[in-house]
C-alpha cells in the first residue's frame, strides 16, 4: 500500500494524498470494527461467553503462536495467502479505491498475515460474544494496519519511493517486529489464563487451600530471593543484560523493573493478595521464558540469565523447565491459594499494565519505522 498510498502516485500533491490516507484509515477502521462486531455476534448466538472454557481455549491459541514465534513450530496462520487487487485503482477513483483497499486490509484475514496475533484476538472476541467488544478490539487493527501508509510522508519522487519501500522491507524483517508481536502475544495468552482462573474458580477444599498456600509461599520467597540478589550485585546484573541484545536505554528500564516487579510479587504474598501475586507471577516468566529464547539465539545453548544476579552459564533448557516449574506452582496459587475475590479493580490491573506496554511497544515500533524512513539504522 506504501507504493500506491503515496504523494508521488497523487501527483505530488499532499493534500489530495491525506484525504487519500483518511479514507483509507476510514475504510480500514470500520470494516475492521464491523468484522469485530460481527465475531462477537456470532460468538453470542452460540452461547458465548463461555466462561473458562472459552477463555482456556484463547490461551492454548495465543500459547500455540507463541510457540510458533519462539520456537519456530509450523503452525499455519490462517489468512489469504494474497493482496488486495490491483485493478481497484484503475477502475475506481483514487479516493474510493482508498477505501477499498482500507477495507481489505482491515479485516487481516482476505490478505497476507506474517504473524498469528490477529487470529489470537480474533478469538477472543468471538469468545467473549459480544459485539462492542468486538469492536473495540479489532478496530485497532484496522486503524494501524492502515495508518502505516503515513511513512510514505516524504516520498514525492519515484526514486524516494523506491527507497523507502526497500528500507521499510529491511525494517518488516527484523527482530524488533518480531519481538512486538511476541509480548503480544505473551500479555494475550497471560490475561486470557487470568480471566480463566477467575471464571472458573470454585469453592477450595482444606487440602487444595493447603497446597495453593504452600505453592504460592514458595514463589514468593524465589521471587523475594531473585531480587534481592539482582539488588546486592546490581552492576553484576546489568552486565548480564549486555547479552541480550538490548539497546543500553532499554536496558536500564530492565534493570530497574525487573527486581521491582520480583519483588512486588514477594510483597503481594505477604499481604495476602495471592491471587494477584499468582498472576503477575505467571506474566513475569512468561516473559523471562522468552527472553531467554532470545539470549539463545544471540550466546547460544549455554546463556547466563542473571535470574540471580549471577554470570553462570547455564543450558538455555534448564532455565526454560526451571519457569515452567515455578509457572505451575503459581498456577496451583492462582486456583487453589485462599485469597479474597479478586476485585474489579483487581483483575483490571493485568490488562490495564499490559495496555501500557502496548502503548510503549507501539511508540518504539513507530520511532524506529522513522528511523528507516529517514534512512536511519534500525
Amino acid at each position: 500500500m506504501v507504493e500506491t498510498i503515496t504523494p508521488v502516485v497523487y501527483g505530488g500533491n499532499t493534500r489530495r494524498w491525506l484525504v487519500g490516507v483518511a479514507m483509507m484509515g476510514l475504510g480500514g477502521t470500520v470494516v475492521a470494527g464491523a468484522f469485530g462486531a460481527l465475531l462477537g455476534a456470532t460468538g453470542a448466538a452460540f452461547g458465548a461467553p463461555w466462561g473458562a472454557i472459552g477463555f482456556a481455549s484463547v490461551t492454548v491459541v495465543a500459547l500455540a503462536y507463541l510457540a510458533r514465534e519462539t520456537l519456530e513450530i509450523n503452525i499455519p496462520v490462517l489468512a489469504a495467502r494474497r493482496q488486495v487487487p490491483e485493478w481497484w485503482r484503475t477502475f475506481f477513483s483514487p479516493h474510493i479505491a482508498a477505501v477499498l483497499y482500507g477495507a481489505g486490509l482491515g479485516i487481516g484475514f482476505f490478505t497476507y498475515l506474517t504473524y498469528g496475533t490477529l487470529v489470537v484476538v480474533a478469538a477472543a472476541a468471538l469468545a467473549v460474544g459480544r459485539p462492542m467488544v468486538g469492536v473495540l478490539v479489532m478496530a485497532p487493527f484496522g486503524f494501524a494496519r492502515t495508518a502505516t501508509v503515513l511513512v510514505a510522508h516524504g516520498a514525492h519522487s519515484s526514486d524516494a519511493l523506491g527507497s523507502l519501500v526497500t528500507r521499510l522491507a529491511r525494517f518488516g524483517g527484523t527482530g524488533v517486529v518480531k519481538g512486538a508481536n511476541i509480548a503480544a502475544l505473551v500479555a494475550l495468552a497471560a490475561t486470557a489464563a487470568v480471566a480463566a482462573a477467575a471464571e472458573g474458580a470454585v469453592p477450595r477444599s482444606q487440602p487444595a487451600a493447603a497446597i495453593g498456600s504452600f505453592a504460592v509461599a514458595i514463589v514468593g520467597m524465589i521471587f523475594a530471593w531473585t531480587a534481592v540478589t539482582k539488588a546486592l550485585a546490581f552492576a553484576r546484573w546489568k552486565g548480564v543484560l549486555v547479552g541480550y541484545g538490548l539497546s543500553s536505554r532499554v536496558q536500564a528500564v530492565i534493570a530497574w523493573a525487573v527486581p521491582l516487579c520480583e519483588g512486588l510479587v514477594a510483597i503481594l504474598v505477604i499481604i495476602g493478595r495471592t491471587w494477584v501475586a499468582s498472576a503477575v507471577a505467571v506474566l513475569l516468566l512468561l516473559t523471562f521464558s522468552i527472553a531467554i529464547l532470545r539470549a539463545r539465539s544471540l550466546q547460544g545453548s549455554q546463556i547466563a540469565c542473571g535470574c540471580f544476579g549471577s554470570r553462570r552459564r547455564r543450558d538455555y533448557r534448564v532455565l526454560l523447565l526451571r519457569n515452567i516449574l515455578l509457572a505451575a506452582l503459581a498456577v496451583f496459587g492462582l486456583v487453589w491459594a485462599p485469597s479474597p475475590n479478586p476485585t474489579i479493580d483487581e483483575v483490571a490491573i493485568v490488562p490495564l499494565l499490559l495496555s501500557l506496554t502496548g502503548v510503549a511497544l507501539i511508540a518504539s515500533v513507530l520511532h524506529l519505522t522513522t528511523k528507516a524512513l529517514r534512512g536511519g539504522r534500525t
